[in-house]
């Protein structure tokens, strides 16, 4: 995914970030271009970070110079990065912001609103895709459950007729 939209806006880093299960943290799932600085930073506030506007208003957010703005909280490792213009979409599924899809260029860029469009697209059906991957691994845990206890059903019906035999001749 990261990949991908590093390729269709020409970025030079792609970031995936999705939401914990308190909801309260953007922790990064996954990147493209990124160096360790970017990898390594810890998870982002819902509550006070620039990307948690995104998955709170449900809105792409789009800056032109994030090692310029007060309002980017990684600005020294934009800077170490080279990353200067942001463009944040949310991915969503079901209406409930899951997280964002983030590109970066290596200079100051205004997104045009068809770039705008494409991006959010590519967010929409990778929000499609995880949530199908966050079903089907359910189901698989299900499915070995499931086993386990068909085989857990078997050895107690084994060991009553076991003991149904050892009964009889007694």
């Amino acid at each position: 995914i990261t990949r991908e939209a590093c390729l269709l806006m020409r970025a030079k880093v792609g970031a995936l970030m999705l939401l914990d299960n308190s909801r309260e943290w953007l922790e990064l799932r996954a990147s493209f271009g990124a160096g360790e600085r970017y990898v390594n930073r810890p998870p982002l506030s819902v509550a006070d970070s620039l990307l948690g506007v995104v998955v709170r208003r449900k809105k792409p957010l789009q800056v032109e110079n994030v090692q310029a703005s007060s309002r980017y909280q990684s600005v020294e490792v934009a800077r170490s990065e080279g990353l200067v213009a942001l463009l944040s979409v949310p991915l969503i599924y079901g209406g409930q912001a899951m997280g964002t899809l983030s590109v970066y260029t290596g200079q100051p860029y205004s997104f045009s609103n068809e770039e705008i469009r494409i991006l959010s697209a590519l967010a929409q059906l990778s929000a499609t895709a995880i949530e199908k991957a966050r079903l089907y691994e359910r189901v698989v845990d299900v499915e070995e459950q499931l086993r386990q206890n068909e085989k857990l059903s078997a050895l107690g019906l084994l060991a009553a007729e076991v003991a149904h035999e050892i009964r009889n001749p007694l």
